[in-house]
């Protein structure tokens, strides 16, 4: 059950208690003066001398209440004042009536002095800048949350995650190393800071990654910044673990990070492993929306889309563009002397092949049911031919074997060149055009050979 003070309140129950005690000494003065000061008998117990004697009791009683207000709660309202501002601060932010609180520094009161008021002020004034830190730290992870929220991709959540680090914590520079699939560090994206990995530098990085704790260096390192060298006066790393995928985020500032912000970055890091496991996720869901099942190369509707965007580079940087089509010779004929496993079995190792035999840069996709069609960047015609009857020599020397059966495959293919100071007129689709012709000279005439569309 509750304890219910006095007419409801401490200050009027302070100040009956005050005129009480003042009401006590006035009526123990009399005796005390008769006693002490030696006041003759006749004159202290007196109704007059009884009445000022109660009078300047109540009188000092009411000075000490008077004395409470102008003091004690005077300081008091100062708390009442801070924590109805600090209150109507996040009752708005509630409400969607402000957009944040950080800015309520007005909630803070002064403090006067070293007793227990003061220290009470101490306390409450550090009790608002958590409040303040908390929200602070809500507010910028909402913040994060939405700006990542718009990221599908791995590329483009890096690009968000290393702008806003540098933003809203006014920071110097960030790099985000990730480790590879044969445990070495490579750096995936940097902002501000640039710096070259040396083999000693590399290791740190790794001890570091492997140890899995904040480290801090507090000693200035020599980086690059845009043309420039400097020495940032904090380098923090962040190890990020999740699952079999580590990261090391390294952040560079010119002051010195509290253990709020550095809470702040932890929980930022925490929301960026969900974001990447979403967007790795997307991409895989493409590559599958852009990749042949049976043969692991890109379908034809993705393959023409990198088709377009290989067309215009060629055009911009003014590179050479070569097209291969190729055909699978008698495929249909496979088909019906092995049955269609087996002819799955075909177009699947020769996805394989086209795989292992074109470079990083070039294009390869399934453009029908046993056509292929090569995109050779920055190549010419010379390049392209020795490309595709290596690739046709492979598949012809190639052991087939499906069920026992030995099977003879052979391909044939047409090359069209796009070169820009000749040919800016033609668009991707006159290049298939080109290479199809091509293609065909060369079935006609035999199969099992190449055949370039500009020497016919």
């Amino acid at each position: 059950m509750k304890k219910r003070f006095l007419f409801g309140s401490v200050v009027k129950q302070s100040l009956i208690y005050m005129l009480l005690m003042g009401l006590a000494i006035g009526i123990l003065f009399v005796p005390l003066a008769q006693k002490f000061l030696g006041l003759p008998k006749e004159k202290t117990y007196t109704v007059e001398f009884f009445t000022i004697t109660i009078i300047s009791g109540l009188i000092v009683g009411g000075i000490s209440y008077l004395i409470l207000r102008i003091t004690i709660l005077a300081r008091l309202k100062e708390f009442l004042k801070g924590i109805e501002l600090i209150s109507k601060n996040i009752f708005d932010y509630q409400m969607g009536q402000i957009s944040t609180i950080r800015e309520c520094k007005n909630c803070y009161v002064k403090i006067h002095s070293s007793d227990i008021i003061g220290h009470l002020a101490t306390k409450y004034n550090f009790l608002i800048r958590i409040i303040r830190s908390e929200f602070f730290q809500h507010e910028t992870l909402k913040d994060y949350s939405n700006l990542i929220g718009k990221a599908v991709q791995i590329e483009e959540l890096n690009n968000n995650t290393v702008n806003f680090f540098c933003k809203h914590l006014d920071l110097l520079g960030l790099q985000i190393y990730k480790t590879t699939t044969n445990g070495k560090l490579s750096l995936i994206k940097a902002k501000g800071i640039h710096t070259n990995l040396t083999n000693d530098m590399r290791k740190s990085l790794l001890d570091i990654l492997d140890e899995g704790k904040e480290k801090e260096i507090k000693k200035e390192l020599i980086v690059d910044y845009g043309t420039a060298k400097i020495k940032p006066k904090y380098t923090i790393f962040f190890p990020v673990k999740y699952f079999s995928k580590e990261w090391l985020f390294v952040i560079y500032s010119n002051y010195h990070l509290t253990k709020e912000r550095k809470s702040l970055i932890t929980r930022v890091l925490s929301e960026y492993k969900k974001a990447y496991e979403s967007a790795e996720i997307y991409e895989k869901m493409q590559d599958m929306a852009a990749i042949d099942e049976l043969t692991g190369l890109y379908n034809r509707r993705f393959g023409m889309k990198r088709l377009q965007e290989e067309y215009k580079r060629a055009l911009r940087m003014e590179k050479p563009l070569s097209l291969i089509m190729f055909d699978i010779d008698h495929f249909k004929k496979i088909n019906d002397t092995y049955g269609h496993q087996a002819g799955d079995y075909i177009l699947s190792t020769i996805g394989k092949i086209f795989s292992e035999n074109l470079r990083s840069g070039d294009i390869v996709m399934r453009y029908g049911g046993e056509e292929f069609l090569g995109v050779l960047c920055n190549s010419k015609a010379e390049g392209a031919k020795k490309r595709a009857e290596e690739i046709r020599e492979k598949i012809e020397n190639f052991n087939f074997v499906y069920r026992d059966y030995k099977i003879p495959i052979t391909i044939s293919g047409g090359i069209s060149i796009f070169d820009v100071e000749k040919d800016k007129q033609k668009t991707p689709e006159d290049l298939i055009r080109e290479a199809d012709e091509a293609l065909y000279i060369a079935k006609r005439t035999g199969r099992n050979k190449i055949v370039t569309y500009a020497t016919l």
